[in-house]
């Protein structure tokens, strides 16, 4: 198993459109090993409001691999960051093979950075 540091994600999303912003990837090899599955551990976001005078809301939900829509998947639920500047979460979450972390922004003005260890 390898470990590799790295920028897992980052992104500009569409206003008010739930979005993938990162997806646990298949192990190396043949896909999806029940014995050795990919895990990403994520260790923080950074969201940043490029506006300069408005502020913007977030979410971000995290979904266990094939798992439907469901409240219980936010980490962020409508958490304002102002005009100009950023939030940076340090979050320390462990993800398996195909889970998915989304990520809303109501206005449109908002940058996604997600950083952390892909293991495969």
């Amino acid at each position: 198993m390898a470990d590799n540091y790295k920028v897992l994600a980052q992104l500009n999303p569409s206003s008010a459109t739930q979005t993938v912003l990162y997806t646990v990837p298949f192990r190396e090899g043949t896909g999806v090993n029940a014995s050795f599955p990919a895990q990403t551990t994520v260790s923080s976001l950074v969201v940043c409001n490029r506006h300069a005078s408005s502020a913007d809301t977030f979410r971000v939900r995290v979904k266990v691999r094939n798992e439907s829509d469901d409240n219980k998947q936010f980490l962020y639920y409508d958490k304002t960051v102002n005009a100009k500047d950023t939030l940076a979460a340090v979050i320390g979450i462990t993800l398996n093979e195909s889970d998915v972390i989304e990520v809303y922004s109501t206005n449109g003005t908002l940058s996604f950075n997600l950083f952390g260890v892909e293991t495969t």
